[in-house]
Order: C-alpha cells, then structure tokens, then sequence
C-alpha cells in the first residue's frame, strides 16, 4: 500500500472509531451506579483526594485519583451535565488511548499489525461500555493500555515511565500494580520461553522440535489461563 493509501486508511479508521466511541457517549443513557453518587459528592465537596473520606462500611475506599479527575472534570458545568460530560472525556481519552497504542506497536512492527490491532480494540465494545458508566474502569483502561503497549516492545530508559505509571494508576484502582507487575511476568515468561526453546530444540529432528511446541505451547496457554483466572477473582475480591 502506498503512503497516501495508509495515510487514508489511517484516517477513515481514526474517524470511524472516534465517532463509534463518541456517538453513545453523547446519546446513551449515562450510568449512576451508588458509588458513582458517592465519589460525585466527594468530587464536589473535595472529600477524599488530600482530605480524608468517610471509612469503610459507611463508603467504599476513595480513589483519589479517581475523585480528582472528577472534580477537573466538574469545573465550570451545571450538576445536571457533570455525569454527560465525565462519560465523553472518558470515551475520549479511552479511544485517544488505543490509538496511541496502536499507532506505537504498529511503528515498532508493521502497518497491517497496527491497524488489525486498533480494529479489534475499537470493535471490542466492552470498553466503550464501560465508558457510559461514572466509575474508575474506563479510565484505568486508558491508563493500562499504553503501559501494556510499552512493555510488549518497550524502548529504551523506559521502565521509570512504567513504575510512574503504575505508582499513578494506584490512585484510581488499588489492583493496578498488581495488573502491571502480572504483565511485567508474562511479557518475561515470553522472552524466557522463546530462549529455552532455542537451546531446548538443537539436536532435535523436525518432527520432535514440532511435537515439543506443540506441548510448550499447550502448557503455557494452561498457565495463561490459570494466571488470568487468578488475577480475576483477585481484583474482583480485592474490589469488594
């Protein structure tokens, strides 16, 4: 394709996907959930960013993050618009993530890669749904994605980004180290494994080599999954 083919290209899907995420969040029913309510009145009286909240069973742990975030993105609008306008600075920043996520890894591999794996984050509607709702998910996600994107191909002196990263994101969610550290120990169980395989695979005749990553294969998706099942229940637990 020529460069004012993936140029065009580039364009078409960036508008398509920004008006996919930005159509429900100016139409779509805004969700309220009761901890929505609670870090909204936070937000509004400064409760719980510097100021301490009111501590559990009475409210849920304040995210102070989460609530500053609120509380900026409150500035200047009447109480009736601050849930619209919190879901479509969501929704932007959600798909200004992907982008910039795709746009990194498909410059550090190919073209064809970005652009399938852009198609795929903007068709997975799970997180523009997410986005409709006032809670810390969508903008956790739009922190996470660049620190994922990063730590697949990271570039060099990086990793002071990623632990400024993580130490920012505790401020939305508690779970987020732990979701950076768990994919700090794939990312190297994957560079691990394609070492062991090259020493693991000499002396071995085609068939053998093939049948040993099969098995490889078959192992480390058991334990993928096992991980994530795992780091599921634990946010879900940790959460509650």
């Amino acid at each position: 394709m020529s460069q004012g083919g993936r140029k065009a290209l580039l364009a078409f899907l960036g508008a398509a996907g920004l008006a996919l995420y930005l159509w429900p969040a100016l139409k779509a029913p805004v969700v309220l959930w009761s901890d929505s309510e609670i870090d909204l009145a936070w937000a509004r009286d400064g409760v719980g960013i510097v100021s301490p909240a009111p501590p559990p069973p009475s409210a849920h742990p304040a995210k102070p993050g989460w609530i500053a975030f609120l509380r900026a993105a409150s500035v200047g609008s009447p109480a009736d618009g601050v849930p619209r306008r919190i879901v479509v600075i969501q929704m932007a920043l959600l798909w200004l993530s992907i982008a910039g996520a795709c746009v990194f890894l498909g410059r550090r591999t190919s073209f064809a890669r970005g652009a399938v794996l852009y198609a795929v984050l903007v068709l997975f509607l799970r997180l523009p749904d997410s986005a409709t709702t006032v809670m810390s998910e969508a903008l956790t996600a739009a922190l996470l994605l660049p620190i994922v994107a990063a730590l697949l191909d990271p570039p060099a002196r990086a990793w002071p980004a990623f632990a400024l990263g993580a130490a920012s994101g505790a401020w939305l969610r508690r779970t987020v180290p732990a979701m950076v550290v768990t994919v700090i120990v794939m990312v190297a169980a994957v560079f691990a494994r394609n070492l062991w395989f090259g020493f693991a695979i000499e002396g071995l005749t085609v068939p053998d080599a093939l049948r040993l990553q099969h098995i490889e294969t078959l192992t480390l998706i058991g334990v993928a999954a096992i991980l994530a099942m795992a780091t599921s229940w634990s946010v879900e637990h940790a959460h509650a």
